[in-house]
């Protein structure tokens, strides 16, 4: 009976996922969020579907470059939609704004590819299901964030992607995006 009560319920989610997340895609006239264009190495504070209220230029992004999923220790930046969920003050890269990844849409991603179990999806699913972290401890890893790039060089950071799955900006950067930055904001990483 248990068995069958965690088929159905992960049934469920997996059915009510992409309605979820087809009706997060509207963006409000009066919305503001972030759109890393990983291409262009811009991060633009959007408002709306076209105003540009801030951009910042030369920004970093894992080594490996953008992918449709990060997996624990590949050293890419996951592309797709997120939100922040988790803000750092006291981080080594200055400020830390964490994104909700993994999201149910890479879970998804991923348990297709067979690199996840539907356990791990189910967890996944749950927690964005509720409204809380995603876990942390899946192959697909986390701690995927916006972050400054602390005492690390400027040098580097502006001729090289760095990271292990963040964007960067330099710490001036980051200071002038935390008076935009809110809990709950989206974020939309894109090549």
């Amino acid at each position: 009976m248990k068995k069958l009560k965690s088929v159905l319920s992960f049934i469920l989610l997996c059915c009510l996922s992409p309605l979820l997340h087809a009706q997060s895609a509207l963006i409000l006239p009066s919305e503001r969020w972030l759109l890393v264009d990983a291409t262009a190495r811009t991060l633009s504070v959007m408002r709306g579907e076209t105003t540009v209220e801030a951009r910042f230029d030369d920004i970093a992004l894992g080594r490996l470059g953008p992918k449709p999923v990060h997996y624990r220790g590949d050293t890419s930046t996951p592309t797709g939609e997120f939100h922040i969920d988790a803000i750092n003050h006291q981080s080594n890269y200055t400020l830390f704004f964490r994104l909700n990844y993994p999201t149910v849409a890479h879970a998804s991603l991923a348990l297709a590819a067979g690199k996840i179990t539907p356990q791990e999806h189910e967890r996944i699913a749950l927690a964005e299901w509720r409204g809380k972290p995603p876990p942390q401890d899946t192959p697909l890893g986390g701690m995927i964030g916006i972050h400054g790039i602390g005492r690390g060089s400027l040098k580097v950071h502006r001729d090289f992607n760095w990271t292990e799955g963040c964007v960067a900006l330099d710490n001036q950067q980051i200071h002038a995006l935390a008076r935009y930055v809110r809990m709950g904001m989206r974020v939309i990483i894109r090549e």
